[in-house]
């Protein structure tokens, strides 16, 4: 019986990376940073959304609320993409320097 189990999980495991890590990882190495922003604040609502309606434990409720959503980049340094208001180059000192001398 545990060489059928091993062979089952061996055979998920070569179907899940096949069907979906690797063609994600894929796409994840050639996305834009503005698309990886979206896609990073678009994952943390959807785990909002999982343990609100899945857990009946109140305090399971770990993630949510209005997301801040920022980029670093080996060029531009730390950006704020999404903050609780609008950007504001005083929160970007490093940005504002570089690129309004």
């Amino acid at each position: 019986m545990t060489k059928i189990s091993d062979e089952l999980i061996q055979n998920l495991e070569i179907y899940q990376w096949t069907k979906i890590t690797g063609p994600l990882l894929e796409i994840l190495a050639h996305m834009g940073k503005e698309d990886m922003s979206e896609l990073a604040e678009s994952l943390v609502n959807i785990t909002s959304l999982k343990r609100k309606f899945t857990s009946s434990n109140s305090s399971d409720e770990s993630v949510g609320g209005p997301v801040d959503v920022a980029v670093i980049s080996k060029g531009d340094g730390f950006i704020w993409i999404k903050r609780k208001h609008y950007f504001d180059l005083l929160h970007n000192q490093p940005f504002k320097d570089k690129y309004f001398k």
